[in-house]
């Protein structure tokens, strides 16, 4: 197998990648719990998206993107997918 194929997105590896997705979302949601600030980060491994503040209701909420790191992310996320279903095949064929 070369690059081209590692890399030829087909539909396990896009159905992976969104899988991944979800669940970064939702073990980011899980820390939220035992915080005393409102920290509301979106992405793994790089935070893409977010907004910070206290709970008290005057404070204002910090909110930012950072495009590169969400294009980072799917770049990460597809390559780790795509590791998994090259894996996934090799221990099929034996």
């Amino acid at each position: 197998m070369n690059w081209k194929e590692f890399l030829k997105p087909d539909w396990r590896k896009i159905v992976l990648m969104f899988i991944f997705v979800m669940l970064t979302s939702i073990i980011k949601n899980l820390g939220i719990l035992v915080r005393t600030e409102i920290i509301d980060y979106y992405g793994f491994p790089f935070p893409f998206y977010g907004k910070a503040g206290l709970f008290e209701p005057p404070q204002p909420y910090r909110t930012f993107f950072d495009p590169i790191a969400l294009i980072g992310n799917i770049i990460i996320l597809y390559l780790l997918s795509c590791l998994i279903v090259w894996i996934y095949k090799k221990v099929k064929k034996k």
